[in-house]
């Protein structure tokens, strides 16, 4: 009798059990739907913004309007369109007319922009998956259409006037990447205990267009070009900082927060979380003073500074983001090391050491040359070395909700044993410490410095560190070495080489490619108060993660204790990250020091991509 009735129980709970399950899985299921649809919203919605903001662009150095292959198939856009629209012409947009554009729809054209009306009876017309434009008005159509489920309901959505497409509440996405010529997306087979992962490209089989990035996931958008070089994207956001309550000058090892939202094309506007249209802060005047403890602020790597004379390390046009090598510049071998060959940016890898400020940064320029092995084009890309604003931003993004989210970076903390280095004249023939790009020993603030060898490197296996303790970039524990603390951040930026940025200290006027800190007007014989005093004459500057996150310019007074040591008497030129040769706590995203601009074997650097 008990044993029934215990049977009976069992079974009625199972059965309860099921019914749940399945009560949830649908609830799942309708939730993943709604999902989906919300993001082909926020799709369209990018993709438009993005080519609104080329079109303009494109109109205001040409006086004309990008396109001109006449479309007629608008009859089912009829309901969407204005009185004007009606009784003007549209045109297929000329996407090769704006190079570098990358979308989510309008694949169609690739077919369109070959078609020969006089070799064929096809048309644009025959297309769909195309994105047109209003001669007159200038709005743009996604002739196709989103379809979305809404109340049991297919509805479809052309355009971004509608209030549906504009006001997606708490929506923050992210400026899609401007792809530039020779580059491939990049999508990545992310490591697992038992596995590397792996780097798929958009040619390649396996590609999925909606696994390369999602940045709401810390899936940073990744491209390689040519050469095999890895670039990271950047897109274009505010931010606000909110510091540690507990921090005073080097007495915590967190950092502050830091919160962003990515702003809309090129404009400096952003949603709230309420779905409301706001408008970031940003130095319109010279004498203007920006707090980014009160308020969004519109990141200055990404704007247009020429008015304010470059004031905080920005560029001469808005930029919807900035492409940044994933990994510090290296070798690919001892001989490319003794042929002085020309750098790639990419993991396990010789880090290319005993280069000078001058060097590091005519090497970037050249990236984009006649015959250059990246692919790069100069007519479409700029190539220079990374501006101490553009380390900033990477940082930021890095410490917020997109990135690492508040938790220390990794080092790379490890160096190849000597090998013969005979670049440099003054130490022809003498062996030299190298590092290598793209590993870590899995932690901040390691205590020692882990020596290995190559030969070590190559034979790791699975997600076991080679007899040395090092893990490498695509390996599950080397992920805590990057950005966001997955395969598709950023590496090397604590530890490896000291990275020299384009900033000096400097009597000069910035430039969009170096930034000049101003000098203190006094001359101190001490190197240390020199520091101090450039420091304090330059408090006011936002962005470059020096001023918003150290208390002072001597010492360790960052964000995680890192070091901070500003430019001083004479070492002006400024290096970021720290290396192997110094103690792991000088290492950090929030690390400066200062050089002299000389070459030395713990000196390397890194480059930014940026469409014309």
């Amino acid at each position: 009798m008990n044993k029934s009735k215990e049977a009976g129980i069992t079974l009625i709970s199972l059965v309860i059990t099921i019914i749940v399950l399945m009560i949830l899985t649908f609830s799942i299921t309708t939730n993943l739907k709604n999902n989906a649809d919300l993001q082909k919203l926020v799709n369209l919605r990018g993709d438009i913004e993005n080519l609104t903001q080329k079109v303009n662009d494109f109109y205001d150095e040409y006086g004309e309007i990008p396109a001109s292959i006449e479309y007629t198939n608008i009859s089912h856009l009829s309901d969407v369109l204005n009185s004007v629209e009606k009784v003007t012409k549209f045109y297929v947009i000329d996407l090769q007319a704006m190079q570098g554009v990358s979308l989510h729809y309008g694949k169609d054209y690739e077919i369109v922009k070959n078609i020969d009306p006089e070799r064929t009876t096809i048309s644009a017309n025959d297309y769909e998956d195309i994105y047109i434009i209003n001669e007159q008005t200038h709005n743009i159509f996604y002739v196709q259409g989103i379809s979305v489920q809404e109340d049991k309901k297919t509805k479809k959505y052309y355009y971004t006037d509608h209030e549906k497409v504009e006001n997606i509440a708490g929506t923050n996405v992210a400026n899609p990447p401007e792809m530039l010529e020779g580059m491939q997306k990049a999508m990545f087979i992310e490591p697992t205990n038992t596995a590397k992962g792996k780097v798929v490209l958009q040619n390649e089989e396996g590609f999925d267009e909606s696994q390369w990035y999602s940045y709401e996931t810390k899936k940073w958008a990744n491209a390689q070009t040519k050469d095999g070089s890895m670039w990271v994207w950047i897109p274009r956001f505010a931010y606000k900082i909110e510091t540690d309550p507990s921090y005073t000058e080097g007495k915590t090892t967190t950092g502050g927060t830091i919160k962003v939202k990515f702003l809309i094309g090129t404009t400096d506007n952003y949603y709230d979380d309420d779905g409301s249209l706001k408008t970031a802060q940003r130095q319109k005047s010279n004498v203007e003073i920006i707090n980014s403890n009160k308020e969004y602020t519109v990141h200055p790597a990404f704007t247009n500074e020429s008015a304010i004379s470059y004031a905080n390390g920005g560029w001469d046009k808005e930029l919807s983001g900035i492409w940044v090598a994933k990994f510090e510049a290296g070798y690919s071998t001892e001989e490319d090391i003794t042929s002085n060959a020309d750098p790639v940016f990419q993991g396990l890898k010789y880090s290319m050491n005993n280069v000078s400020q001058q060097e590091a940064f005519n090497i970037s320029k050249a990236l984009v040359e006649e015959n250059n092995k990246y692919g790069l084009s100069k007519e479409t890309t700029d190539s220079h070395l990374m501006k101490n604003s553009e380390w900033g931003a990477v940082a930021y993004l890095s410490q917020s909700q997109y990135g690492l989210d508040g938790q220390n970076i990794s080092d790379n903390y490890v160096s190849l044993q000597s090998i013969n280095n005979p670049i440099n004249d003054k130490q022809q023939g003498i062996n030299s410490i190298y590092g290598i790009t793209g590993v870590t020993s899995g932690e901040a603030n390691v205590k020692n410095l882990i020596v290995t060898t190559m030969e070590d490197i190559d034979n790791v296996r699975m997600n076991l560190p080679n007899q040395e303790g090092v893990y490498t970039w695509h390996q599950q524990n080397g992920q805590s070495a990057s950005t966001t603390g997955t395969i598709h951040g950023i590496y090397d930026l604590s530890g490896g080489l000291n990275e020299l940025v384009s900033a000096c200290v400097s009597d000069e006027e910035s430039t969009k490619y170096i930034k000049a800190y101003k000098k203190a007007n006094t001359d101190l014989e001490d190197e240390n108060k020199m520091q101090q005093a450039n420091y304090s004459e330059n408090t006011q500057i936002y962005g470059d993660a020096v001023f918003e996150t150290s208390t002072k310019g001597t010492e360790n007074s960052g964000w995680y204790q890192d070091a901070s040591r500003f430019i001083g008497k004479t070492a002006l030129y400024m290096l970021r990250g720290g290396s192997i040769s110094e103690s792991s706590n000088e290492n950090g995203l929030y690390a400066f020091n200062s050089t002299d601009g000389n070459s030395a074997y713990n000196i390397g650097f890194r480059a930014v991509l940026v469409a014309k």
